[in-house]
This record gives C-alpha cells, sequence and structure tokens, in this order.
C-alpha cells in the first residue's frame, strides 16, 4: 500500500526500490491497480456467462521507473565503467605501429561484422597509452586511452600467423 505521503489515492500500490552504489534508496519499479479510470471511462466487459457487465480494473506499471532514474543507478553501480553488453564502445583494436595498421583494419572490419560496437586506433603512441588510463587525467584526454571494456593489441609483426592480445578493462568490485 502506497505511504500517506504519496500521492496514489486511486488503489493499492507497490512500490520496488533499489539500492545504489552509496546505499541510498530509490524508487524503481511501480505496479497500481485503478478502480477509478474504468469507472470514469464507463468500461465494462461481459463475464463468462455473458449476461453480466463487470467493470475492469486497470494496472498500471511502471517496470524501470524513470529511464534517466535507471541509467543513473546503472552509471553509479558500475562507477563509470560500462560492462561489454551496455557499453557504447565494445572493443577498441590496438595498433602495435603503422605498418600493421592494415591487419587491425581487417580485424575491426570482421568485429563490425559481428555486430559489435569497435574502434580502431592506430596513432604512434604507446600500447601503455592506448590501454592504461592515466591516473590524474580524464580518460582519453591529452592522448590518454579511451574508456572500453576491452582492448584488442594487434601484434602483426611479432607473431606469424598474425594474432591478438584481449585486454580487458580492469574494474574494481561493485559489490
Amino acid at each position: 500500500m502506497a505511504p500517506d505521503q504519496d500521492g496514489a489515492f486511486y488503489g493499492p500500490k507497490i512500490d520496488i526500490g533499489v539500492f545504489d552504489a552509496l546505499k541510498r534508496n530509490f524508487q524503481c519499479a511501480t505496479l497500481q491497480l485503478d478502480f477509478q479510470l474504468p469507472l470514469r471511462f464507463k468500461l465494462t466487459y461481459s463475464a463468462e456467462d455473458e449476461a453480466k457487465l463487470e467493470r475492469p480494473v486497470m494496472i498500471h506499471r511502471a517496470i524501470l521507473g524513470s529511464v534517466e532514474r535507471m541509467f543513473a543507478i546503472l552509471f553509479e553501480h558500475y562507477n563509470g565503467k560500462w560492462p561489454l553488453w551496455l557499453s557504447p564502445r565494445q572493443v577498441i583494436v590496438c595498433s602495435v605501429s603503422f605498418g600493421s595498421a592494415e591487419y587491425g583494419k581487417q580485424v575491426l572490419a570482421r568485429l563490425h561484422e559481428a555486430d559489435f560496437h569497435v574502434d580502431i586506433d592506430i596513432s604512434d603512441r604507446t600500447i601503455q597509452k592506448k590501454v592504461l588510463p592515466s591516473s590524474n587525467r580524464s580518460p582519453g584526454q591529452d592522448g590518454t586511452a579511451q574508456p572500453s571494456p576491452a582492448h584488442l593489441v594487434e601484434a602483426q609483426e611479432e607473431a606469424h600467423p598474425p594474432c591478438l592480445l584481449a585486454v580487458a578493462a580492469v574494474r574494481p568490485s561493485a559489490y
């Protein structure tokens, strides 16, 4: 049932709350029965025997609450480091040198064909700067690593046939 301070006045209500990373409680989903709107709109349906008209009950639901609140909770939960399934940039292909950029572009094309959201970094920066974010700057500024759940470092020059080294993002536990 709705607490006294809520604006729910037309029927019983169930609120589902979640906790964010700071242990604050947020209302996420809501289910509420509405006996008033069917009455107001003069809604009826015929019962099983079709001799008697019945008044329906409406169910209002907001499964995720507002989209903004849902994303805010996810952003805090993952500390801004999205998991692979949610990240707008799932993989970054990093080339070791300009000479091996062509192989990196082939990897990029194959990952795009597999419906991954992929970028490529063929700059002359070191692999460390491409993969590891700097601790004193925001990611992406001043040549530091871009945020991504995974980086693929191609090593065509070192290995025959060409190979990839997967570098997963290190994410502190959110639990």
